[in-house]
C-alpha cells in the first residue's frame, strides 16, 4: 500500500522529498505528518466506513485529504467543482471535504443535494513529523475517477482498496520506478487516471512527484531535475514556444517524456526532440486499464505513431465478428484484460456491457497491426467520415492536415450540405484562417471527397474534466448547427 511506503519512508528518511508543488518541497517526514493528523480530524466527523466523500482541495492537501479518508475505510472522489455529484449522478455522496477558505458552505448549498455536508479541512501543516498513535497506515478505502473520452458523456470507474497493492506494485515495474526517481504530473487532478495512479506508484516505490498548478508552470519545467514527466498534446505548444527563443539547454540526463492522451504530431515531436529530451515516450492507454496498453520511443518520425504492446498487455485489431484482421486491415481495437483491469462502469451497465466482453476491453478505437507485431491507434470507431459508402479513419488525415496548415488542431467530419450531397467539413483550430491558396490546394488533394468545406474556430470545445481532449461531440453539433 502507499500509505506503508510512504510510513516507511518517513521513518527510514524523512528528508528524502516526496512532492515539490509550485516549486515548495515537502519531505516525506512532513506528508506522513500530514497524513496523520488529516485523519485524526476526519476521524472525528461523522463519517462511516463505506461512506463515499467528495474532496475540493489544491493538490497536496487533496492527496493529504484522499488517503486520510481511504485510512478510515472510506471511498473518496475528487472534483473540479460540486456540480459535478449532479452530473455525475453519485447520488450516495454525503458528505464534501473542502480546503479551509474554499467558496464557503453558503455557495456550495447551491450545488448540492439536501443533506449533503461540508467539512472544512484545516491547511495541511507539512513541518510537523509527529505521527498519531491511531493511524492505520492502511488504504482500506477505494477512489472513483471518471472518463469523458472525447465526448463529454461521463463513466465512473471504481478502483477498489483490495486490488490497490497488486495494481500499484504492477505500475511500479511498468515505470520501472525507483527511490531515486521523479515525476512532473503537472497539475492532473485525482479525478483522472493519469492524475490518480502516477503519484501513487511513485509514492509506492519512495520516489518524488512534481505538481505545477501555476499558469506559467512552462517557464519552470526546464529547470527542474525529474527523471520522467507526462504531458499531453494540448500542452506542448506552449512549451515549445517559451522555449522557441531560448537557448537549447543541455538534455536532462536520462529523462524521459511521456505524451499521453491524444496525437502527437510530427512537428511537436520533432520541436520536443531538439528542444526538451532524446527520449520520447509515445504511450496508448485508458482509464480502463491499469497501465499503458501500447507504447514506443520515438527514433523515426515517420514512425513514431506505431507503437508497441507492453507486457502486460494483448492487443488485438478484430473486424465486426470479432475475428483477428489480417496484418494491414483496419479493424476495431480490443485489450486483453488481465486480473487487475477494471470489468464494469459505476451505475451503467449498458456502457459496461459494450465495452467489457468475454475477457477483453474494447475502447472504442480503430486500429491497424502490421508485421513485426507494432499497432497505429487510427482513431475513435465513431470518428470515422462516411463518403460515397466508404469509411476512412480520421485520425491519419487530420495529422498531416495539422501539420501542412500549421495550426493547433484539425478535426474532420462527414456530413449532409444545405443541398442535401455529402460533404466532408475540416474544422481548423486557429485564430485566423490559413491562406485561401493553401485551402484550395489541399481541398483539391483530398480527392477522395468531392465536396470538402472549411471551417474555422478559435478554440475547440474540451471536455471540462479528466485531461480536457477535443469534445468531438460538442463540436460536431457546432459545426453542423452553423
Amino acid at each position: 500500500m502507499s500509505l506503508q511506503s510512504i510510513r516507511k519512508a518517513a521513518l527510514e528518511n524523512p528528508e528524502h522529498v516526496a512532492i515539490v508543488h509550485n516549486g515548495l518541497k515537502i519531505n516525506y517526514g512532513g506528508f506522513a505528518a500530514a497524513i496523520s493528523y488529516a485523519a485524526d480530524f476526519l476521524r472525528q466527523q461523522s463519517l462511516e466506513k463505506g461512506d463515499t466523500v467528495a474532496v475540493l482541495c489544491p493538490l497536496p492537501d487533496s492527496w493529504v485529504t484522499v488517503l486520510a479518508l481511504q485510512s478510515l475505510g472510506v471511498d473518496t472522489v475528487c472534483m473540479l467543482t460540486p456540480s459535478y455529484i449532479k452530473h455525475l449522478s453519485l447520488n450516495d455522496v454525503r458528505t464534501i471535504v473542502v480546503a479551509h477558505g474554499y467558496a464557503g458552505a453558503s455557495i456550495l448549498s447551491e450545488e448540492i443535494e439536501d443533506g449533503c455536508s461540508v467539512v472544512e479541512m484545516p491547511e495541511a501543516d507539512f513541518s510537523s513529523t509527529e505521527h498519531s498513535s491511531d493511524m492505520v497506515w492502511d488504504e482500506t478505502g477505494g477512489h472513483i475517477v471518471f472518463t469523458s473520452g472525447t465526448t463529454g458523456v461521463y463513466k465512473k470507474l471504481y478502483y477498489k482498496a483490495e486490488l490497490q497493492q497488486a495494481r500499484l506494485q504492477e505500475r511500479v515495474e511498468y515505470g520501472r520506478v525507483r527511490p531515486s526517481g521523479s515525476c512532473h504530473c503537472h497539475s492532473f487532478g485525482m479525478w483522472t487516471s493519469v492524475g490518480y495512479k502516477i503519484p501513487l506508484a511513485m509514492w509506492q516505490a519512495g520516489a518524488c512527484v512534481y505538481f505545477d498548478e501555476r499558469d506559467d508552470w512552462f517557464r519552470h519545467f526546464r529547470d527542474i531535475p525529474m527523471s520522467e514527466a507526462i504531458l499531453i498534446p494540448d500542452m506542448i505548444p506552449q512549451l515549445l514556444d517559451y522555449l522557441q527563443d531560448k537557448p537549447t539547454p543541455d538534455p536532462l540526463p536520462d529523462f524521459k517524456l511521456h505524451v499521453t492522451a491524444g496525437f502527437l504530431s510530427r512537428d511537436l515531436a520533432e520541436a520536443l526532440l531538439s528542444k526538451v529530451t532524446s527520449r520520447l515516450i509515445v504511450a496508448y492507454g485508458s482509464t480502463e486499464t491499469n497501465v499503458a496498453v501500447l507504447q514506443s520511443t520515438v527514433s523515426d518520425l515517420d514512425d513514431m505513431h506505431w507503437l508497441a504492446p507492453t507486457n502486460f498487455h494483448s492487443v488485438e485489431i478484430v473486424d465486426e465478428s470479432g475475428e483477428i484482421c489480417p496484418d494491414g486491415v483496419e479493424g476495431e481495437l480490443r485489450v486483453r484484460l488481465n486480473s487487475l483491469d477494471l470489468q464494469c462502469y459505476v451505475d451503467d451497465e449498458a456502457a459496461s456491457n459494450k465495452a467489457f466482453r468475454h475477457g477483453c476491453f474494447y475502447p472504442g478505437d480503430m486500429g491497424v497491426c502490421r508485421a513485426n507485431g507494432d499497432i497505429r491507434v487510427l482513431g475513435r470507431s465513431a470518428d470515422v467520415v462516411s463518403f460515397g459508402g466508404k469509411k476512412l479513419a480520421v485520425a491519419p488525415i487530420e495529422l498531416d492536415l495539422q501539420r501542412r496548415l500549421g495550426v493547433s488542431s484539425v478535426c474532420l467530419f462527414s456530413g449532409v450540405s444545405d443541398e442535401g450531397e455529402d460533404e466532408i467539413v475540416v474544422v481548423i483550430e486557429s485564430s485566423a484562417w490559413p491562406p485561401k491558396v493553401q485551402l484550395a490546394t489541399l481541398s483539391k488533394e483530398l480527392k477522395e471527397f468531392s465536396e470538402v468545406r472549411f471551417a474555422l474556430l478559435a478554440r475547440f470545445p474540451r471536455t471540462t474534466s479528466g485531461i480536457s481532449k477535443i469534445n468531438r461531440r460538442e463540436l460536431r453539433k457546432m459545426v453542423f448547427a452553423s
